[in-house]
């Protein structure tokens, strides 16, 4: 490891350190209605908010708050006419800041299970289901084992829905490939999912992310088609003026923010 490298890890632990802080400060109801922005806006951005009802009245009562409890109307066409929301996104690449990354019935997106101060994309994946858009989440591999330290297995709408599936439960847990608790939850090809919602911990106008340090989603997107939309979704308070970045790191495609 040259001193320029160990400088990087050390700015990316410091700047982890004091993120994570000012996430961990956000009021309990103020993260909800933030989270709730986030994923208003990510069906917007993936053109399936027409299908769910659920994310129109979200994004609408999320919008009412923002304005002070103003009242703000359903519009028909949702995926394309939503009302403006307090939700942001930033796109590494300007030329998509019209763009949307359309997800069809029988399409798959990853996404991920949030931590009490992470930005939850609860509604959104259930937007998903209700589009009939297949959902797969982290499932963190043994460690012993030399392989993908995580991996994404698929979960139905009722195992979402009754909490059947161990790794939603607790995503730190860890299963092999092979793993009798996780039968039930089949492996999503990382060739055949058609898009992803990341977490993070911080980012920047750049859309570089700065993650939690494991490198479990830099060897994940590594196994993914270079075309294959990376969505990040964050609180505002995680926007920094600039990520420090290594080799690996790849920029996201965009990051949804409120």
């Amino acid at each position: 490891m040259t001193s320029n490298d160990s400088t990087t890890i050390d700015e990316k632990r410091k700047l982890r350190a004091a993120v994570r802080a000012r996430r961990g400060a956000i009021a309990h109801e103020l993260r909800r209605d933030k989270s709730e922005a986030v994923s208003a806006l990510l069906c917007r951005l993936f053109g399936i908010g027409g299908a769910c009802l659920d994310a129109r009245e979200t994004l609408c009562d999320a919008t009412a708050r923002a304005m002070g409890g103003r009242d703000a109307q359903p519009h028909d066409e949702f995926a394309t006419n939503a009302p403006e929301s307090p939700a942001s996104i930033v796109f590494a690449d300007s030329a998509d800041v019209d763009v949307v990354f359309p997800l069809e019935s029988g399409m798959t997106v990853a996404v991920y299970r949030a931590f009490p101060d992470e930005a939850d994309p609860a509604p959104f994946v259930r937007c998903c289901y209700a589009s009939g858009v297949h959902v797969a989440f982290p499932c963190m591999n043994e460690k012993e084992v030399d392989d993908d330290p995580m991996y994404m297995r698929l979960v139905s709408a009722e195992q979402y829905e009754t909490g059947s599936a161990p790794f939603v439960r607790n995503p730190l847990a860890r299963f092999g490939r092979d793993d009798r608790r996780a039968a039930d939850f089949p492996i999503a090809d990382p060739s055949r999912i058609d898009a992803v919602v990341v977490p993070l911990v911080a980012f920047d106008d750049g859309c570089r992310r700065l993650g939690y340090g494991g490198g479990n989603y830099d060897t994940f997107i590594a196994r993914l088609a270079d075309t294959t939309p990376l969505i990040g979704a964050a609180f505002a308070e995680q926007r920094i003026e600039r990520i420090p970045t290594e080799p690996h790191d790849r920029k996201l495609t965009g990051i949804v923010y409120a």
